[in-house]
């Protein structure tokens, strides 16, 4: 049995980060839709599914939201569980959609080498497996749903030069690289390692991952994306001030990203002890 059941450049491309939740959600559209021509039409209502990955982008304080479409959902038979995690059904058959835009973002992860199957998936219906890993995104453009329904107007109504509305090709989000495995620590909290299977250090006040994407950030803003090592404690502490963190924060952040023991992690970077310097893998 199949994790899917067989079907009858935008914004977040070449951008690094972390997955941080992946959830499900559902949306029921209405009986009467507008057509093309902008009159009313009548048409059954029917319900989508889709994953609602929250990514936490390197440098990025806080996550942002990415909704990817899963195919239909019948709530007759269908359900989610009370976290969100899980896909529920009367039937063992598989529910989301194979040729969805869930399943093609499954399957470049798979291709880029995170490990994904039936077993850890519960069969294709729970894929927080997939939090804490720091993937390289991507966003592919879709020929053919472009082709068939046309470009995606600007949300906005933005006007081209030509002083139509501005549109753009379909795509969907895909995973081009993976650059560091989650791992189990205490408390069930996913954090992400360089790859190696090797943690982030514990520190009591301080988000680790928040860590991580704070040097990262500085050193694509450095010169040739590298620092001295031993500038590294007052460049973070810049970095706090900027970002408007209370003293104990900042103190903390400091401490503990300038410390030679989480440098070594290199997660996400490489550190260079002999030679002093840190630089953006």
């Amino acid at each position: 049995m199949g994790m899917f059941k067989s079907a009858s450049g935008g914004y977040l491309n070449g951008v690094s980060g972390v997955i941080t939740s992946l959830k499900w959600g559902t949306k029921l559209w209405p009986a009467k839709v507008k057509g093309k021509d902008g009159a009313t039409k009548t048409a059954n209502a029917y319900t989508t599914l889709s994953a609602e990955l929250l990514i936490t982008p390197d440098g990025a304080e806080k996550p942002v939201q990415q909704f990817v479409p899963a195919g239909f959902f019948y709530p007759d038979n269908q359900s989610i569980s009370a976290d969100g995690l899980t896909l529920q059904s009367d039937s063992d058959g598989a529910i989301i959609k194979e040729d969805s835009e869930f399943a093609r973002f499954v399957g470049t992860a798979i291709t880029a080498g995170m490990d994904l199957n039936e077993d850890n998936t519960q069969g294709g219906r729970n894929f927080d497996v997939m939090v804490g890993y720091r993937v390289e995104f991507a966003k592919v453009i879709d020929t053919k749903a472009t082709a068939e329904f046309g470009k995606r107007p600007d949300k906005t109504g933005k006007l081209g030069k030509d002083g139509k509305p501005v549109s753009y090709n379909r795509d969907y989000l895909s995973i081009s690289k993976v650059l560091g495995a989650p791992v189990a620590v205490k408390g069930g909290v996913k954090k992400a390692t360089n790859g190696s299977g090797k943690a982030l250090p514990p520190a009591a006040a301080v988000d680790n991952a928040a860590a991580v994407a704070i040097l990262i950030g500085i050193l694509a803003d450095a010169d040739d994306n590298v620092v001295d090592s031993t500038k590294v404690k007052s460049l973070v502490t810049k970095h706090a001030l900027e970002a408007s963190l209370d003293k104990a924060d900042r103190e903390a952040f400091t401490k503990l990203i300038s410390s030679a023991d989480f440098l070594a992690l290199e997660a996400g970077w490489a550190y260079d002890a002999k030679a002093k310097t840190v630089s953006l893998a």
